[in-house]
């Protein structure tokens, strides 16, 4: 009767653990930006320290940066990952020294 008992047990961790479903996540780093953030976005920062625009222009594989008074600086190999709710944490290499300004004309 125990090895009956024993034996069902045993039986019954098998199936129960085998049933567990494992869930499969994507790749949690993707390469690019989201379509979301790509374009021109810009805003003012109202310190009382350092107030000024600052602005992001993003692309598919680029994203260029400025801020009250600093220079121009670029950015590329975009990797980002999604943390939800339609917000992203991204990843990125820049260049060693600051874009040149832009000319108008």
């Amino acid at each position: 009767m125990r090895k009956y008992i024993t034996g069902i047990l045993t039986a019954l961790m098998v199936v129960s653990i085998g049933s567990t479903s494992l869930t499969a996540e994507a790749a949690a780093w993707h390469a690019g930006t989201p379509k979301a953030l790509r374009g021109s976005w810009s805003w003012y920062a109202a310190q009382k320290v350092d107030p000024g625009w600052d602005t992001f222009h993003i692309s598919a594989h680029k994203m260029v940066s400025q801020g009250r008074g600093n220079p121009r600086m670029g950015y590329h190999k975009l990797r980002y990952r999604s943390l939800g709710h339609g917000k992203y944490q991204i990843r990125a290499y820049g260049p060693s020294s600051p874009m040149p300004p832009r000319h108008a004309g």
